[in-house]
């Protein structure tokens, strides 16, 4: 009776963590993917160029950008795409504004997006791969843009280290695993303060965050 009881207790921990990925009350501000794409390579004008390209999605469906580029070709204009399929046959989903570079080859810029422009993102995201383009005529760089995703989790107050993984079909829940759900997203995405304990209005000491373990996704 006490090993049912702990792993119920377990599983209503697991729960709590799992579902706190979709705070009732989300903000606009409130992340659901952050995507990266780094850019490194020689261009055609023989320097090393290299940058990181940051593309969020939030939970109310909007987004924001932000670029840091250093070593491209000086003072020339790249256009910016987010695509997917291949490098030299890209299907564009989302154009991000030209990027001017200085005397020094250097350009930086950041700002937001409609959801309108970042549903075709988020939706071709779903279900496949998608990627970066950085072009000036003949000097092309291309990324795939990645994200984050939790292998692990671990509370180690409580004696949780646990793998991470998707819920399929029916199956629930499996046993030594936490399980997450699509309809929350993967989790490492930040989380609102839940607690660790049985739910109940006896639950109001200070509550745990689970600590996520991390690996980029393909």
């Amino acid at each position: 009776m006490r090993g049912a009881r702990s792993r119920a207790l377990l599983l209503l921990a697991l729960v709590a963590i799992m579902t706190a990925a979709t705070p009732p009350t989300a903000s606009a501000a409130t992340m659901r993917r952050t995507w990266t794409a780094t850019i490194s390579g020689v261009g055609t004008s023989g320097t090393a160029a290299s940058g990181t390209v940051v593309l969020v999605r939030y939970w109310a469906g909007d987004g924001s950008f932000s670029t840091q580029l250093g070593g491209f070709r000086p003072t020339a204009t790249y256009a910016v795409a987010v695509y997917k399929g291949t490098c030299s046959k890209p299907t564009v989903l989302l154009r991000l504004p030209n990027l001017t570079t200085d005397a020094n080859g250097n350009a930086a810029a950041a700002g937001s997006l409609t959801s309108a422009r970042m549903a075709p993102v988020w939706s071709t995201a779903a279900n496949g791969a998608i990627a970066l383009r950085i072009s000036a005529g003949a000097d092309l760089y291309c990324a795939p843009l990645r994200y984050p995703i939790a292998t692990r989790v671990a509370m180690p107050g409580m004696g949780i280290d646990l793998p991470v993984v998707f819920q399929t079909g029916n199956a629930f829940p499996w046993c030594n695993v936490a399980m997450y759900l699509a309809g929350v997203s993967q989790p490492g995405r930040p989380v609102s303060r839940s607690c660790t304990h049985t739910p109940g209005p006896a639950c109001s000491s200070p509550c745990s965050r689970p600590r996520w373990s991390t690996t980029a996704a393909a």
